[in-house]
């Protein structure tokens, strides 16, 4: 049900013309459970880093996959007509891909922009992603308000 529920949210994203942008074609991190480890300074305890792919090789494939086939994506979607908001998930995709070039995508479409970066679902948000989720659905129900039909 919750996997339905995120399709159906995607898909009228999709239908009112917003795209979140999270640049890679293939996925980067592999499933693996947290662990925790007790700070001997403080004795708190704290999530410890999961083994990833080498770190300097995650903006190199963000930048390739944007030049290669997302940016081309945008542009074509951007061209007819179809995208009112972008928006950037992740710090680490606005810095491999950079502003300027996602500004450079979509505008080939008169009124299409790129929006503030929200934070990526694996980011550790103190307070959580209520703020987030808001400034989002602001931004979405200003640019592509919702028919009642």
């Amino acid at each position: 049900e919750r996997l339905k529920a995120k399709v159906k949210i995607l898909q009228d994203l999709k239908r009112r013309g917003i795209w979140l942008l999270d640049v890679s074609i293939f996925g980067w991190y592999i499933s693996q459970p947290q662990k925790y480890k007790r700070s001997a300074i403080s004795n708190e305890v704290h999530r410890q880093a999961k083994a990833r792919p080498p770190l300097g090789l995650k903006a190199p494939s963000l930048a390739l996959s944007w030049e290669l086939y997302t940016k081309h994506l945008i542009r074509q979607v951007a061209k007819e007509g179809h995208l009112k908001l972008l928006v950037p998930i992740g710090v680490e995709v606005e810095l491999a891909i950079t502003r300027r070039r996602m500004s450079d995508a979509v505008s080939v479409c008169e009124g299409a922009e790129v929006t503030d970066t929200m934070p990526a679902p694996n980011a550790w948000i103190p307070g959580g992603y209520g703020e987030f989720h808001a400034k989002l659905a602001a931004l979405v129900d200003k640019a592509a308000p919702r028919m009642n039909v």
